[in-house]
């Protein structure tokens, strides 16, 4: 079941292993939709338009992901990871019919957005599952290291098959990545409900500690999400080159600081990670002011890469801490909640900002808040939490 403890060691028990591949396939294909913002700004779409397409996806993600953290008790993850790597499949071949901005457009990011709602919730569930509590953070870091790497691999080859084809090709291979993974997921052993009922949502938002910790992440999101949706416009417009070199730029600085640190955030104080990666983040979107070449923006990638890759493993495990064992699934729905929130606010907000003030005002009007929103969180009294001082390792007895 899904409180169930683990009898081997975390990273080489079979539920973790599978869901590290089924994750990389699924991400291989969400991470090619960074160049989307590139086809939209080709079909003569604003700023604007280019943002509420990117963000249709995160309107039915938002909607679904704490329905799917509440049904996780009493249906296995498997269900859920297999049905939303089909469905992203099936938006991933629908848009591959696509070739004009049409009402049809949003509708299939929407769907997708349930797919990715099912499938990112599971998988993150059966993480803090089956890893030891006194390395949650570590075993996040490790599970969102493969999502990274999909974050370098992904638009580069996506960029390749854009000098032989066109976005059809790209869509069609994302597809084929999502249908990978739901083959995967269904390698994944079944888990039996948890006998514990777990609380309502509202138990655990009263709690001042995942309430801060869901705004942090909802503001580190905000920075993601334009990344996200319009860095690729952003590049093609300046002439700055192809984007995949950012992109492997942040996979380098946040597997780097992963490897280095990736278990400080179980030895001390979590906040003592979260607050300076999520500044640094900041800092590094509000440079994007200052870009002018390609190498300029791999450093910012680079920086962005080092700030990130601290803070929302550090951050996810810091809500997850909060909650009791039958509640880490609707613990683990809040925080992509939070992120998916974020995600959709950049989209949505971004893009008229942009039309107003540009793209480079745009960015570092973004960056600066998201510096001054992670200092505020030094000014708030929360309870310590600190990984393996704190929290009572599992027996792997």
């Amino acid at each position: 079941m899904l409180g169930q403890r683990p009898r081997t060691a975390p990273l080489t028990e079979r539920s973790f292993l599978l869901t590290l591949g089924a994750t990389f396939l699924f991400f291989l294909a969400m991470s090619a939709f960074v160049l989307m913002p590139r086809q939209l700004w080709e079909l003569g779409a604003s700023d604007s338009v280019i943002g509420w397409v990117m963000g249709a996806i995160q309107v039915t993600t938002a909607v679904v992901m704490p329905l799917v953290g509440m049904l996780l008790h009493r249906v296995s993850p498997r269900r859920f990871m297999v049905g939303g790597a089909l469905l992203m499949a099936l938006g991933c071949a629908a848009l591959a019919q696509i070739e004009e901005i049409s009402w049809l457009i949003y509708l299939v990011r929407a769907v997708q957005g349930l797919g990715f709602a099912a499938f990112f919730v599971s998988a993150g569930t059966l993480v803090v599952t089956v890893v030891p509590d006194n390395q949650r953070a570590q075993g996040l870091s490790l599970w969102g290291a493969g999502v990274l790497i999909t974050q370098a691999v992904a638009p580069l080859g996506a960029e390749q098959l854009l000098r032989v084809g066109s976005f059809g090709h790209v869509y069609w291979a994302a597809a084929g990545a999502c249908l990978a993974a739901a083959l995967t997921s269904l390698w994944l052993p079944q888990r039996r409900p948890e006998r514990a009922a777990p609380k309502p949502l509202l138990t655990l938002l009263r709690k001042p500690a995942v309430a801060v910790g869901l705004l942090a992440l909802l503001s580190g999101s905000l920075g993601f999400g334009t990344i996200y949706s319009f860095l690729s416009a952003f590049t093609q417009r300046e002439a700055l080159g192809p984007v995949a070199p950012f992109f492997g730029a942040y996979t380098v600085g946040s597997l780097l600081v992963r490897l280095v640190g990736g278990k400080w955030a179980d030895r001390y104080d979590r906040r003592l990670v979260i607050v300076p990666s999520l500044v640094l983040s900041a800092l590094a979107i509000a440079a994007l002011w200052f870009v002018r070449t390609g190498w300029h923006l791999v450093l910012v990638g680079a920086l962005y890469g080092a700030g990130s890759g601290f803070s929302y493993p550090a951050l996810m495990a810091f809500v997850v801490d909060q909650a009791e064992p039958a509640d880490r699934a609707r613990a683990v729905a809040l925080d992509n909640w939070s992120f998916t929130v974020g995600m959709l606010l950049a989209a949505t907000v971004f893009g008229p900002v942009a039309d107003s003030l540009g793209m480079r005002g745009a960015f570092a009007g973004v960056g600066v808040l998201g510096a001054v929103a992670a200092l505020a969180l030094l000014t708030l009294r929360l309870p310590n939490t600190v990984g393996s001082a704190s929290i009572r390792p599992r027996s792997t007895s």
